[in-house]
């Protein structure tokens, strides 16, 4: 299967991943080589794999010792156990290019890749980053920044953190709530403070109020008005100290003016105008110091609420002031100023009252109006009217005024007490449920805190034991105890699914064990028949290397006794012509001789020469012949000789035969690992059978150059008898030339019988040449064939040689 690189398999570092490509498609090739066939080119793949490994590494421990890298060492010694790897790898495909060792060697190059990068190099990819070499850091999205980010803290920690995020906002909500309530509570409680101060200052206005249209009075030359007006005086000065021992604020500015102003009531040293003027000032100041106090309130109810009340103080304040105004211009005169005072006091009164409407309920809106509609409020308008349609007539008593302006003050005295009681009532009932939303939440969020840090405790546990109980797990299964219990495979969460991940890995690892202690055993029982195998191996190179030395020695000898045969056969066949040529000597002599005795009459004297040198000649072809049957008597010994080597070598060749059987028997023990031994030992045995075949016709020829030898030495034997013969003959024919005439007929028969000797005698020396020619030819094919055992030999020799070295190699 191809490799198919993934973005997952990059380190961010560009020569690293361009290397991890290059090697990714390297052994791609390798594996499309194999698919094609062309196994031919995988070794010199595999080597150019080697080379561009080695440069990889180079490169890659060069970026280690830049980023200074704690495993440098570790991983050195892993590349460099990888390339002598690669390279023993490479040179056994090379030795070997069968489809099955390819086909291995390239499944291993493919595993071994992914090990390398994903197993090992993808570790650095962190360390890189760190150091600033990797590059695509850059374009990782916000979430995988996110998740970069976190990856750096514990589970328990982002776990913790999790549930303080939620658990922070909450208790920021809480106590913004609580905050909030007990703000509520503080500034309730300062409503309360202030409706009530508000009630007193309500009263002190009210008695100033009082105060000042009786000095209006009085100073409008009403006599009873003056009376009135020390006790009013002391009202006012008993609600001054209620006012002034519970002063709230900068409320009682203004205060210190009264004094003043009733100094100068008592010495006229201001008039009238004036000193209503300087009443109004500290009412008014008074009035707008509790608005001051008001200030920033955050309930909207209560500062309606006040800020009704104010109008509604303001307003009558205006009800009291347009008293005033109206009892001083009626005791006295009304000017166009202090008409235009008393229309604007009508005026503004009537503004606040409308503001006081806008911020009550309609119920109060109601009682407002109802309490202002009474009879009282009716003569009131009347004389309010009266006074404007005939104010310079004098038409109005300034005592009826100021009576129905007060009852019509008490009546809104009534109506600014009922203000302020609500003003109160809402700001206890305020601050009261302030106090128990404080309460609540404190208790609530309380409550939820302890909950959130019980349940995150309780999550934290239930997330962080397991993982650390799986990491201890998955640590102790690395370790070897794969014979531990897996906790959490019943669980439904992401970690139940880890537990159960973690089961089949290890029944994953516990399988592995199982086929690696099969694969031992394999190994093992390989290692003993590997053993086995050299040890017949060792056996079988003794063996057949005795055997082959012994065929090569025996051939050396037969070679050597072939060259002796062929020159014994070139001697013989020189000493056949030597003895042909003394036959045909004695021929020519005897048919001398016969012309002798035809003309024994003519010349005794040259019968008796003749006969001389016939018996020398006689003597010499005996010697002659003697000496030929020694030669052709060692001749036959030598053939004698050959004969036994041919035994000896058809014995080798038996015992070869042998051999190559027990090797075949022992190669098909052996099994697959035998197959070649097989091929070899049938070698083996072919070679003895061509042995065998070979020394039977050599045994053959020996026996045809015996059977010419024994002829050869009858034959000249039988011409030693006839020289013999032939030499006893020409001793009695010299014995008796006295009697040639006697004998002649005798003479006659003897030399007929001569030349037939002779015709015997040259015709065995033919056959003698004959026998020596046939011994030489026979000695030539015994050449070559100790020639071709002697080659065989040496075959053999080499294909054992290269079977047991292959077989070594193995």
């Amino acid at each position: 299967m191809l490799i198919q690189w993934k973005p997952v398999y990059e380190t961010g570092v560009d020569f690293v991943d361009d290397d991890h490509r290059k090697l990714a498609g390297m052994v791609n090739g390798l594996a499309e080589a194999l698919a094609a066939g062309k196994l031919a080119e995988i070794p010199d793949t595999m080597v150019e794999l080697g080379r561009y490994f080695e440069q990889h590494c180079a490169r890659e421990e060069a970026a280690m010792r830049k980023i200074g890298f704690a495993g440098l060492a570790e991983h050195s010694e892993e590349h460099r156990k990888v390339k002598e790897h690669i390279a023993r790898l490479a040179e056994r495909v090379r030795l070997d290019t069968s489809g099955p060792v390819v086909e291995s060697a390239v499944e291993f190059l493919g595993r071994w890749f992914f090990d390398h990068v994903v197993g090992q190099d993808l570790q650095l990819k962190d360390a890189y980053q760190a150091a600033g070499l990797a590059t695509g850091r850059g374009n990782l999205s916000l979430v995988e920044r996110a998740d970069a980010f976190l990856a750096r803290f514990k589970v328990r920690t982002r776990i913790v953190a999790a549930a303080l995020i939620p658990t922070t906002l909450a208790i920021c909500v809480t106590v913004s709530l609580i905050h909030e309530k007990y703000g509520v509570v503080k500034e309730m409680e300062k409503v309360e403070t202030l409706a009530s101060h508000a009630t007193r200052v309500g009263d002190l206005v009210h008695e100033l109020q009082r105060e000042r249209g009786m000095t209006a009075l009085m100073l409008g030359g009403d006599a009873a008005a003056r009376t009135e007006l020390s006790g009013q005086r002391e009202k006012s000065d008993r609600q001054r100290v209620l006012v002034t021992g519970a002063a709230v604020g900068g409320s009682l500015a203004g205060l210190a003016d009264i004094d003043r102003l009733r100094r100068a009531v008592g010495d006229n040293s201001l008039k009238t105008a004036e000193i209503i003027d300087g009443y109004s000032a500290a009412i008014t100041n008074l009035l707008d110091g509790l608005g001051d106090i008001a200030q920033g309130l955050d309930s909207a109810r209560v500062t309606n609420l006040l800020t009704a009340y104010l109008s509604l103080a303001h307003g009558k304040e205006r009800a009291g002031q347009e008293r005033a105004v109206g009892a001083a211009g009626f005791s006295d005169t009304f000017p166009e100023w202090r008409y235009k005072r008393f229309v604007q006091r009508a005026a503004q009164e009537d503004a606040y009252f409308s503001t006081y409407l806008t911020f009550v309920d309609p119920a109060r809106q109601r009682s407002f109006k109802e309490t202002l509609g009474g009879q009282a409020m009716a003569e009131f308008e009347g004389l309010r009217n009266a006074a404007k349609l005939d104010l310079p007539s004098g038409s109005v008593s300034p005592e009826k005024w100021f009576s129905a302006a007060t009852k019509r003050l008490e009546v809104l005295k009534s109506l600014e007490n009922e203000a302020a009681s609500d003003l109160l009532a809402t700001a206890t009932e305020t601050g009261a449920s302030a106090k128990r939303a404080l309460t609540v939440i404190s208790v609530v969020m309380g409550i939820l805190l302890i909950l959130a840090m019980l349940l995150t405790a309780i999550i934290v546990r239930s997330v962080v034991g397991p993982f650390l109980a799986l990491a201890d797990t998955i640590r102790r299964i690395g370790d070897g105890e794969k014979d531990i219990l897996v906790q959490g495979t019943g669980r439904r969460d992401e970690i139940g699914e880890m537990a159960r991940t973690i089961m089949v890995f290890r029944s994953a690892l516990l399988a592995n064990d199982s086929m690696q202690a099969e694969q031992s055993l394999e190994r093992a029982f390989g290692e003993t028949r590997i053993r086995r195998r050299e040890e017949l191996t060792r056996s079988f190179d003794a063996k057949v290397s005795q055997f082959v030395g012994v065929l090569a020695s025996s051939s050396t000898e037969l070679v050597a006794t072939a060259h002796e045969m062929t020159r014994v056969a070139g001697d013989t066949t020189d000493r056949s012509t030597t003895v042909a040529a003394a036959s045909e000597q004695t021929s020519a002599n005897i048919q001398t001789v016969a012309s002798a005795v035809e003309e024994l009459a003519a010349s005794v004297g040259e019968i008796t020469r003749q006969v001389g040198h016939s018996a020398s000649m006689s003597a010499d072809a005996v010697h002659e012949a003697e000496r030929t049957d020694v030669i052709v008597a060692g001749l036959s010994e030598a053939a004698d000789r050959i004969g036994q080597v041919v035994q000896l070598i058809n014995n080798i060749a038996s015992q070869t035969n042998l051999l190559a059987l027990n090797a075949t028997i022992e190669a098909a023990r052996a099994g697959e690992a035998g197959k070649g031994f097989t091929v070899v030992a049938h070698e083996v045995k072919q070679l003895a059978q061509q042995t065998v075949t070979a020394t039977t016709e050599i045994g053959g020829q020996i026996k045809a150059i015996q059977d010419a030898t024994n002829a050869a030495v009858d034959a000249i034997r039988h011409i030693s008898g006839t020289i013999r013969d032939i030499n006893g003959i020409s001793t009695a024919i010299a014995s008796a030339v006295e009697q040639q005439s006697a004998a002649t007929s005798e003479i006659s028969r003897n030399v007929q019988q001569a030349a037939r000797g002779g015709e015997d005698v040259n015709n065995n020396i033919i056959d003698v040449s004959q026998g020596a020619t046939q011994t030489g030819a026979a000695a030539t094919q015994v050449l070559q064939a100790a020639g071709d055992v002697s080659n065989r030999s040496e075959m053999i020799r080499a294909e054992v040689e290269g079977f047991l070295s292959e077989i070594r190699a193995a």
